[in-house]
């Protein structure tokens, strides 16, 4: 017992109770000591016991909808060595699970012995109501603090979810920028073979220069029409690559009357080469478009979120042990 006695006056509220009391004290409660990892108390489990800490450490974490909460540590001598069912508590059940992070010591009152324990103290009753406003105070900041990270997570998935279309846009537009190259150079040898005149050489650059600020805007029906009016044409001009060229040229606004002056003076195989480096041209030109627009929308997203999450804002404290303990 003098063991215990000496253990429960290293207990701040308890330091200068005297012997009699202290032993009364013992006589109402009970020792539990624990390993690491043993659950010393069950969320959801009914209050009905002050904790006393007198050695080791508690983890306590809550657990709702399967998630974990915050990881919340308590250790004997720290402010918090009072916890559990206190008097004058309306504590009915535990908020979290608490297990030991090493061999822990704890004396366990029953809240039956309350009323006689202040009539015993009476300095205690204002002093376990000066624990109690503590509690108060930390488990106030400790939910705040939490809804903080229970919103910031909430932002987290929904910036997750915008990030990834254009992300994933400019994922699809990059591989296609390495399609598109490979593409152009083939087309660039095959032209090399043939010695375009000025002239030609001009009307080639003009389509490839041509401005796009404003595509055009057709109606599903309109571009099928037109891309197979297009396709017939290439088709009679010998253009070997027709069919993958037709939607691509359609796309940039390009129909017969605007290709057939550079097709008058070219051979098939030459119109041929010259459409598909103008058609790869035409491709980069629309990769290069989205990869800009997906960048462009991420870097607005995150500045977003950045002056969201720091404008006016200062750090939260750190979390203590309290909230996640107890509640009054």
């Amino acid at each position: 017992m003098t063991a215990l006695r000496g253990a429960l006056r290293r207990i701040g509220v308890l330091a200068d109770l005297p012997d009699d009391t202290l032993d009364w004290l013992i006589g109402q409660g009970r020792e539990s000591r624990y390993a690491p990892g043993d659950v010393v108390s069950l969320q959801g489990e009914s209050a009905t016991e002050m904790l006393l800490f007198l050695e080791g450490a508690v983890e306590a974490r809550r657990d709702e909808e399967g998630l974990l909460g915050p990881r919340y540590v308590a250790r004997a001598g720290e402010p918090f060595e009072v916890s559990g069912k206190l008097p004058y508590s309306r504590l009915t059940v535990y908020p979290s699970t608490s297990r030991a992070l090493e061999p822990t010591w704890v004396f366990r009152v029953p809240e039956s012995a309350f009323d006689e324990l202040l009539r015993r103290a009476p300095a205690l009753g204002p002093r376990l109501v000066a624990v109690m406003a503590d509690r108060i105070r930390d488990s106030a900041q400790n939910e705040v603090q939490r809804e903080r990270l229970l919103a910031l997570g909430r932002l987290a998935a929904g910036l997750a979810h915008e990030l990834n279309n254009p992300a994933a846009a400019s994922r699809r537009a990059a591989r296609g920028l390495r399609v598109a190259l490979a593409e152009l150079n083939s087309a660039e040898q095959a032209l090399a073979a043939w010695a375009l005149d000025g002239p030609t050489r001009a009307q080639l650059a003009a389509l490839e220069g041509r401005d796009r600020a404003e595509p055009p805007h057709l109606s599903a029906l309109a571009r099928a029409e037109q891309e197979d009016a297009l396709l017939d044409w290439l088709e009679t001009q010998g253009v070997t690559s027709a069919p993958d060229l037709a939607p691509v040229l359609v796309e940039a606004g390009l129909g017969t009357e605007d290709l057939t002056p550079l097709s008058a003076g070219l051979p098939p195989a030459a119109l041929d080469a010259a459409l598909r480096r103008l058609g790869a041209h035409l491709t980069l030109a629309d990769l290069i478009g989205e990869v800009e627009e997906g960048t462009g929308r991420i870097s607005a997203l995150v500045g977003a979120i950045g002056e969201h999450t720091h404008v006016g804002r200062a750090p939260a404290p750190p979390p203590t042990c309290a909230g996640a303990w107890t509640a009054p």
